[in-house]
């Protein structure tokens, strides 16, 4: 493990919130300093610079989303959305509401609101995996204003993976204002996928950050978690948090092999091996 290495993954580290980040798989960065780390300390097409025996990337479906029977059999009809404006500059957002909203805390509900880029709420851009291409859990769409008897049956279907990032993310009294990819863009619409493709970087840019979704924790948890407890609260002394995970990953013994192989894993995730 090279210098610069250990320099890019202290600083990656620290740009994460370790409580409701990593230990939920989520890194919570500013765009800007993670997309800098990762072009730097990543080339396109070799999934692992890290490991010796430069395995594959690891899957996001290795470690399996339990998704609770009563979201798997919930009745449904499908949503369909609402045509875009011609105006090119205009996107959906996702407005997550919260946990109060459902009877139970296993369904996730949404609205979906059109809005020019110009004109947008605040909103945080959702980074991550799609997995498995099998889009079979719902999150149901809730019209605005309520129907008058207050039944909600119409949803989108959306993978595994996001749905267990959107399970996190949603807040418990007040919604959220995510734009992400999967539900905003109509997937059944290839020309509206082609135009909102091109307005990606303005997404992301415009954005007040970028939420970086690697998945359902494993094994790897703990030691990585250890480490980032270790790391200095000082933004100005990247060389500390350099010997920090130096010693750590090179300690003698069950608990520097562990720690070597925890950020080994974590970094063979399959969202590391993306181009931008």
């Amino acid at each position: 493990m090279n210098i610069d290495y250990l320099q890019s993954f202290a600083s990656a580290l620290k740009l994460s919130d370790p409580l409701t980040g990593l230990s939920h798989g989520i890194w919570d960065t500013a765009g800007k300093a993670f997309v800098h780390w990762h072009r730097t300390s990543s080339r396109y097409g070799e999934f692992n610079r890290y490991s010796k025996d430069h395995q594959d990337p690891i899957s996001i479906d290795r470690v399996p989303v339990l998704i609770p029977q009563a979201v798997k059999e919930a009745k449904h009809t499908e949503y369909k959305h609402a045509q875009l404006h011609k105006d090119k500059d205009q996107i959906r957002l996702l407005e997550l509401l919260p946990a109060v909203w459902s009877k139970s805390q296993d369904y996730i509900a949404c609205r979906l609101v059109a809005k020019k880029l110009s004109e947008t709420p605040q909103y945080e851009a959702l980074s991550y995996t799609w997995g498995t291409l099998a889009r079979d859990v719902p999150i149901y769409v809730v019209p605005n204003p309520l129907p008058q008897d207050l039944i909600v049956t119409e949803a989108l279907l959306m993978t595994p993976s996001l749905y267990s990032a959107l399970t996190r993310l949603r807040q418990e009294r007040t919604s959220r204002y995510l734009w992400v990819d999967q539900l905003c863009m109509d997937q059944t619409n290839n020309k509206e996928r082609c135009e909102q493709v091109l307005l990606m970087d303005k997404i992301y840019q415009q954005s007040k950050r970028t939420i970086i979704w690697l998945g359902e924790e494993d094994e790897n948890r703990w030691p990585v978690e250890e480490m980032i407890g270790l790391l200095s609260t000082d933004d100005c002394s990247p060389e500390a948090d350099v010997e920090t995970v130096k010693s750590l990953i090179t300690a003698d013994g069950l608990m520097g092999r562990q720690r070597q192989e925890a950020i080994t894993g974590l970094l063979n995730r399959d969202w590391f091996t993306r181009a931008w």
